[in-house]
């Protein structure tokens, strides 16, 4: 409006022409402000979803939720995160049906998701009260968030066997195959 009224102060007038084209042009602009800062809601888990679907999910979870959790759970949260990216380049190749597969989309598709949503439930004043075992609800979800990790690395760490036992055996044929001698063995 300001670049309107300045315009028209040094040009000369824009006439109804021009107050009809920079309202529009106003309204516009506002609705695509209004409708870029909305966050999109995070898609429900379903079992049909690809593995791919389900690290994203997660990942985009994990990001939303993380300000709202205590220090030592953001930092476990950071953690898991960092593994996303490996598990879901291994998983995007793994078929629905693999068992590990199961595993994994079963943990960050429905136990993780649930302890965070399990935990935000829990009125904030009670989450520091200690349990018959000293522990907070704080605690009890920093100590999940590490069970899931330790999972997660397990899971990364057998997916990736296949393709390191292929390596493996690979390199064992080249070697097996060219000598150091530079004889070729026939097959």
């Amino acid at each position: 409006m300001v670049a309107t009224v300045a315009f028209g102060l040094i040009v000369g007038p824009i006439g109804l022409g021009g107050v009809f084209t920079v309202v529009l042009l106003g309204i516009i602009v506002a609705g695509l402000m209004l409708y870029a800062g909305r966050e999109k809601p995070i898609v429900d888990y379903r079992e049909d979803m690809p593995n791919k679907a389900v690290v994203e999910r997660l990942g985009t979870l994990l990001t939303r939720k993380r300000t709202a959790l205590p220090a030592p759970a953001a930092s476990r949260i950071d953690a898991i995160s960092a593994q996303l990216p490996l598990l879901e380049s291994r998983l995007s190749e793994t078929q629905l049906l693999d068992p590990l597969a199961q595993d994994a989309r079963r943990l960050m598709g429905k136990h993780l998701p649930e302890l965070i949503e399990r935990y935000e439930r829990v009125p904030a004043p009670y989450r520091r009260e200690r349990d018959a075992e000293g522990l907070s609800v704080d605690d009890r979800l920093v100590q999940g968030l590490d069970a899931a990790k330790t999972a997660l690395d397990d899971l990364g760490r057998k997916l990736a066997r296949e393709d390191v036992d292929a390596f493996q055996t690979q390199g064992r044929f080249i070697e097996s195959r060219y000598k150091a001698d530079g004889s070729l063995e026939s097959d």
